[in-house]
């Protein structure tokens, strides 16, 4: 974002997305680790 923030976004986890595979559980636990990674990098 223009003043440095980060958005991080993911499908909701809806059981909907999960059983179709436009979710996976894989998928959701990277957005977590690329906040962490995030976070730490400042």
């Amino acid at each position: 974002m223009p003043d440095g923030r980060v958005l991080i976004d993911s499908f909701h986890c809806s059981r909907y997305n999960v059983n179709t595979g436009v979710l996976t559980a894989d998928m959701f636990d990277a957005v977590f680790k690329r906040a962490l990674e995030l976070r730490e990098a400042v």
